[in-house]
This record gives C-alpha cells, structure tokens and sequence, in this order.
C-alpha cells in the first residue's frame, strides 16, 4: 500500500469478503466465518493462524465497540491489509461493552511489521461506523455489492 495516511476502506475490502447476510452463532464461529471468505479468495492467508490471532484478541477484550459494531482485527503474517464486512441482522453476542448484540463486523488483518498502518486502518473504521445514520445505511445492505457501495459512499462523505 503506497500511502498508509490515505487508507480507503472500499479499497481495502475483498468483495469476496462482504458478506450481507451472516448466520448468527457464537463469537468464535462468526469470525471462522468471516476468516474462511478472507481464506478462499487469499491462497496465502493461513486462516487457522488468522483465526487464532483474532481469538487471542478477543480475549484481552471484546472488540465489540458499541452501537452494534465489532471491529476485530490483528496483526499477521500478510503482505498487505485484508478487509472483511459481515451484517449479521439478528445480531451476535459478541460481549460488547455497551451488551447490545453486534450486528455489524468489520475484521482487518494488517501486517505484523506495520503497526502505524494497523492504527490508521482502525482509526478509519471506527470513523465510518462511528455514526447511527452511517451504520443503519450499512445495516439496510442486502447484497455484498450495496455494503461495498454503501462504504465507498460513506467514505466519499468524510
């Protein structure tokens, strides 16, 4: 990535990977979930390690942020960011701090050796998916086309 001060999320998220209508379950079930459609479009991705990596920052504490929103991400062995949005519209528990369920996940998978990016990759999710107009325009999604489009159109916004 040329210039990590200008992360776009549209850009960053495999359409493989927008997945509109995810089946409710368990925490770690939602993110093998979301890990496996990184997986299969990414021959490289170790989805195992990727999985275990998401797990074990779960358990420093819930990436679930409020409002219906989880932000799952860690640091792996990847040459570049990899971006996943699920809607999941009956919600997961996902022990979010606020305790509504989580109907909206935005997991990223940065390079382990890039930290700084890591940051501005989250800093720019979480400014997305900060407002309630922005994320029930996400949750109104019903294709992984409209969620890309939703995305690049909120970017667009800010």
């Amino acid at each position: 990535m040329a210039d990590s001060g200008s992360i776009r999320l549209a850009d960053l998220l495999d359409r493989g990977a927008l997945l509109p209508d995810l089946q409710a379950g368990a925490k770690d079930a939602v993110l093998r979930q979301i890990v496996a459609a990184l997986a299969e479009k990414h021959a490289d991705l170790d989805g195992e390690a990727a999985l275990q990596s998401l797990l074990e920052r779960e358990q420093l504490g819930s990436t679930g942020v409020g409002e219906g929103v989880a932000i799952p991400h860690a640091k792996i062995d990847v040459p570049e960011v990899l971006a996943a949005l699920a809607r999941c519209p009956e919600g997961v528990d996902f022990e979010a701090v606020d305790g509504e369920r989580v109907k909206l996940f935005f997991v990223l998978l940065t390079p382990r050796g890039e930290p700084a990016l890591h940051l501005k990759a989250l800093a720019r999710v979480s400014r997305i998916l900060g407002g309630a107009e922005l994320r029930a325009e996400l949750l109104g999604c019903e294709t992984g086309e409209a969620l890309h489009q939703a995305v690049r159109a909120l970017e667009q916004r800010l």
